[in-house]
């Protein structure tokens, strides 16, 4: 029987590859992908039994740490985690991006990355798509990053990403939102920050957000403020983002702040208030209770 033998050759090639993975924080799942990768002799793991690949595994993550070549550290409640020793523990919005391939900061999070408000939320607030389509995307993640290995990992029911529930992550307490509408926008929702492992809402999501769900960035005020000293600015990429992904509602909420600003009169609004339907309790604030104050031109009630 073949025999997957802990080597100088292959703890070697195990600590190259996990620091080309170029992260500051490590799983289970990402580390078995490693493993797998940098194995010297790919036809010995394919024919190798899966307790053993298992077992060896284990033996080489454990003898990084007996070399002070991998350190456990806790980053979540329930979850094992590792880092380089030479690397500084990581704040919290690249920790939930380490421990959520797919998740993103989203809400009064991105609008404080992004400089569009002030506030420094102790909650951390992230976006990921609905556990289905999670799962598709590791997956298809899986699939990329092993090619014919991924067979193996299949087989052996080996460590993966798993969609957790998080709660809190160090001092933070985390809100995640996620919609089946969020599957069908996923991909453009976000931008990668690759030099800090961090992925963020873009500036245009931050805007939908804002007239999506309100109560998450801030409040209702805040957003007709965030709206007002930033609407001119990002102007195009707000239209370009509401006029795509957002419905009539939400293109009215959005339509009425940017009114409010020096964007009025702008040929998408001018259509946005054109396709406008009446009827209904269409209101600014969707968790606010409605208010006889009314716009005519968006047709919803000004309920703040």
């Amino acid at each position: 029987m073949l025999t997957l033998r802990r080597s100088p050759r292959s703890l070697k090639a195990l600590t190259k590859e996990i620091k080309a993975m170029d992260l500051s924080a490590f799983q289970d799942a990402d580390l078995i992908m490693a493993f797998l990768r940098s194995w010297p002799d790919a036809d010995a793991l394919g024919e190798a039994p899966c307790d053993q690949i298992r077992r060896a595994y284990r033996r080489h993550v454990e003898t990084l740490e007996e070399y002070g070549a991998l350190e456990s550290v806790n980053l979540a409640p329930g979850l094992s985690a590792y880092q380089l020793p030479t690397a500084q523990l990581p704040p919290a919005q690249q920790i939930i991006c380490i421990l959520d391939p797919f998740a993103y900061l989203s809400h009064l999070s991105a609008l404080a990355w992004h400089g569009l408000s002030e506030r420094l939320p102790r909650t951390l607030f992230i976006s990921r798509p609905s556990r289905s389509h999670w799962q598709s995307l590791a997956n298809a993640r899986r699939e990329a990053r092993l090619g014919d290995l991924a067979e193996i990992h299949r087989r052996c029911r080996l460590p993966s990403h798993r969609f957790t529930e998080f709660t809190r992550i160090g001092k933070h307490a985390v809100h995640t939102w996620t919609s089946s509408r969020l599957d069908r926008e996923y991909q453009s929702a976000f931008k990668h920050i690759s030099d800090q492992n961090i992925r963020v809402a873009t500036i245009g999501r931050c805007f939908l957000d804002m007239v999506r769900a309100p109560e998450l960035c801030g409040g209702i005020h805040h957003v007709m403020d965030t709206y007002a000293e930033h609407g001119p600015t990002y102007l195009e990429l707000i239209l370009a983002e509401i006029d795509t992904h957002g419905n009539k509602i939400e293109q009215a909420r959005a339509g009425y702040l940017l009114d409010e600003t020096s964007a009025g009169g702008h040929p998408i609004l001018d259509r946005w208030a054109a396709g406008v339907t009446r009827g209904g309790s269409r209101k600014l604030d969707p968790s606010a209770d409605y208010s006889e104050h009314y716009s005519e031109k968006w047709a919803i009630s000004i309920n703040v």
